[in-house]
Formats: structure tokens, C-alpha cells, sequence
């Protein structure tokens, strides 16, 4: 901190700059100057390479690749129930106007929140231990 202020305080101009810029123009930025250019017109910094999708999972086991599978059929199944609770709620809906029985109804809403329970259960637990 001492360094920084001694620099603020410097007749180079930077008197008048607010600390934070002086702390943020000491050289460390990692900006690309004017003249960090190739000859080609390109900047001498290299992109990061990336890598193809079958390699990432290059150091992957068979126990880790099943849990990826579980874990995104248990997000699929997951996902899948909330549109199909709306349509199960839409037949509750309908069997209070004399439709389809509502017990019937009110079984299929538990067995639905049930599968869902159990599929982001399944989905968290995967994915936590693929992630390790």
C-alpha cells in the first residue's frame, strides 16, 4: 500500500488519478498494448485451446459415466413432471365440473409429486458424485 502511494504521489502525472486507477495501472492488468501485435496483425496472446467432446470424458470410468447417465435421466424425468402435474391438474380441474373421478385425479398428483421427488433426488445425488 506504502508503494502505491509513494506512486501517487510521483510527478508523473498520477497525482491526479484516484487511487483505485493507480493500484489498477501498475502493469498487472494484463491489457494488450498497441505494440503486442505479431506481424501479421495478430496479438501475440494465445486463445485457450479447446477441447473435443469426446475427450472430456477421455479419463472418465465406467461408474462415472453411469453416473452422468443417472443423473441426467433423473433431471429429464425431473423436468418432465412439472408440465405434466399442470395436465393433471387441469383433469382435477375438470372433475370437479362432473369429469373423471377426483380421487382418481388426486392419486395420479401424488404419484406425480412422488416421481419428482425421487428423480431430483436421484439427479442431485448423481451429478454431486460425478462432480468429485
Amino acid at each position: 500500500r506504502a508503494s502505491h502511494l509513494r506512486r501517487l504521489a510521483q510527478p508523473s502525472g498520477r497525482a491526479a488519478m484516484a487511487p483505485a486507477q493507480a493500484w489498477a495501472d501498475d502493469g498487472q492488468t494484463g491489457a494488450i498494448e498497441e505494440g503486442d501485435k505479431n506481424d501479421e496483425g495478430k496479438s501475440k496472446v494465445d486463445k485457450p485451446a479447446t477441447a473435443p467432446f469426446r475427450k472430456m470424458f477421455a479419463f472418465a470410468t465406467p461408474c462415472d459415466m453411469l453416473l452422468l447417465f443417472c443423473g441426467i435421466l433423473g433431471a429429464t424425468i425431473n423436468g418432465s413432471a412439472n408440465p405434466f402435474m399442470c395436465f393433471v391438474f387441469g383433469r382435477m380441474i375438470d372433475a370437479v365440473g362432473g369429469g373423471p373421478s377426483m380421487s382418481e385425479q388426486v392419486t395420479w398428483m401424488c404419484l406425480v409429486g412422488a416421481g419428482a421427488f425421487v428423480a431430483s433426488a436421484i439427479q442431485g445425488f448423481c451429478f454431486r458424485a460425478f462432480a468429485q
